[in-house]
């Protein structure tokens, strides 16, 4: 049985290597490890290191999980989206495929509305249409604008169909609107604009990456992996280049330092495995203004355990991105 299965997931990993290796993202997110980060992290680079693109959402293809649409490309599927509720998932995946996205909006119902658009945009979702994710945020976000687009398009929408009432809303013929003129014409975000705004709503970097989103930042340090720290030495001096993924402030409860502040957090690498973080009160009151949740940063730590848990404490910070 057992070289049968070895036999058999030989043959998929290399005449359907994007079949087989999607299957295997998605088995591993459902699984829930606590070191999921670090499993998911490693097969997307066997992915990638494959020639295997990992795309950003896309409103025709992606699905709830990761599918993989030939064999070379994978894309993010939509339980990715931040904001996106089970009822507008549901709706699109119903809808699908959709021939601009005049007919995505036409054809959305209220569930998917103006907030789960602009997060759609952010994603990526809508790049199979030419339109920049810039453009449609920008109008969308103006509330008459938005209102106005909308209008516009239920206004085209509904005159065709009463010309033709046998015409389903999917076979609409939108070539003729003119309504998305000031979205065709708005340039794209830059580079780190992009990248930002897809991190904000799916949770990572897909059409780029760190150094890309802050260029010039990061000194290409070798990367340190959870299992590393796991075999480090207490007291083990290290320097760690990541981003501040969060920072809880509580106060020292007794001793010297008792009823100042410190704080616990944590940090992510930059091959997107999570580190514990504390930060005494001391380095607190010194760094407190840099940290904040989302800053890359460069720093020297020491390396402590707590109940068997080892975790990185900050000593100082080196270095913190500034947008000046």
């Amino acid at each position: 049985a057992y070289s049968k299965l070895g036999y058999q997931t030989a043959y998929y990993k290399t005449h359907a290597r994007a079949a087989f290796m999607c299957a295997h993202l998605n088995l591993t997110i459902s699984k829930r490890t606590p070191d999921l980060a670090a499993y998911i992290d490693a097969i997307k680079k066997d992915i990638m290191g494959s020639g295997i693109k990992i795309r950003a959402c896309d409103i025709n293809y992606s699905k709830d999980r990761y599918v993989c649409i030939d064999t070379k490309t994978i894309v993010t599927g939509l339980n990715a989206v931040q904001g996106l509720g089970e009822v507008a998932i549901s709706s699109i995946f119903a809808s699908q495929p959709y021939s601009s996205f005049e007919d995505f909006v036409y054809r959305s119902p209220g569930a998917v509305n103006k907030k789960v658009i602009i997060a759609l945009a952010k994603s990526g979702a809508f790049d199979c249409f030419n339109l920049t994710r810039r453009g449609i945020v920008s109008v969308l976000d103006d509330a008459d604008k938005s209102k106005k687009l909308r209008t516009a398009i239920n206004k085209f929408g509904d005159k065709a169909k009463l010309a033709n009432p046998s015409l389903n809303d999917k076979d609409i013929d939108w070539s003729a609107f003119t309504g998305l003129d000031e979205i065709r014409h708005t340039a794209e975000y830059d580079t780190r604009s992009l990248l930002m705004a897809e991190r904000q709503v799916i949770g990572e970097f897909v059409s780029g990456n760190a150094a890309q989103a802050f260029p010039g930042f990061f000194r290409n340090l070798p990367v340190i992996r959870f299992a590393d720290l796991e075999s480090m030495p207490t007291n083990h001096k290290i320097v760690f280049e990541g981003i501040l993924v969060d920072v809880d402030p509580m106060p020292v409860k007794s001793g010297k330092n008792a009823g100042k502040m410190q704080a616990r957090g944590k940090v992510e690498s930059l091959n997107r495995e999570d580190f514990p973080l504390m930060i005494w009160s001391d380095v607190w009151e010194k760094e407190k203004e840099h940290l904040v949740p989302g800053t890359p940063f460069i720093g020297r730590f020491t390396v402590r355990e707590w109940n068997g848990v080892k975790s990185l404490n900050l000593d100082q910070l080196v270095s913190v991105w500034s947008e000046k």
